[in-house]
C-alpha cells in the first residue's frame, strides 16, 4: 500500500521530534508472520498525555472529522477500506518516552513447492 510509513514517519519528527531538546529517534520495525505482517513506527519523542491520546484515538474513529490528523486519520482510513476488520491500527503513547504506532495486515501465506 503507497503512503503507509511516510505519515506515521512524518508525524514522528513533527510532533515528537521536532520539539525535544537533543532530538530522538525513530526505529521502524517489520516482522511477517505466517498469516500478517506487523509495521511499527517507534520514536522516543515527547509522546502524549493519555487525554490527548483518547482524544486522537477517538477521532479515528469519527467518519467525518478531517480537519485535524490527516496523515493518521487517512492511513487508518485507507488500512480499513483495504483490509476491513482484518487490519489492526494501534497508537500507544507516554509523556517524555515517545510514541509507537503498530500496523497489523493480514497477508497471503506463502506459496507451496
Amino acid at each position: 500500500m503507497k503512503l503507509l510509513l511516510q505519515p506515521l514517519i512524518e508525524n514522528s519528527i513533527y510532533h515528537g521530534l521536532r520539539e525535544k531538546p537533543g532530538g530522538g529517534s525513530i526505529k521502524v520495525k517489520i516482522l511477517r508472520r505466517a498469516d500478517a505482517l506487523r509495521i511499527t513506527v517507534i520514536d522516543n519523542g515527547l509522546g502524549m498525555e493519555h487525554a490527548r491520546l483518547s482524544e486522537i484515538r477517538r477521532r479515528l474513529r469519527q467518519p467525518d472529522d478531517a480537519a485535524a490528523h490527516i496523515g493518521l486519520r487517512n492511513t487508518h482510513k485507507r488500512l480499513a477500506l483495504m483490509y476491513n476488520e482484518r487490519s489492526q491500527f494501534r497508537i500507544l503513547s507516554k509523556p517524555g518516552l515517545g510514541t509507537v504506532v503498530s500496523i497489523v495486515i493480514p497477508v497471503a501465506p506463502p506459496a507451496r513447492r
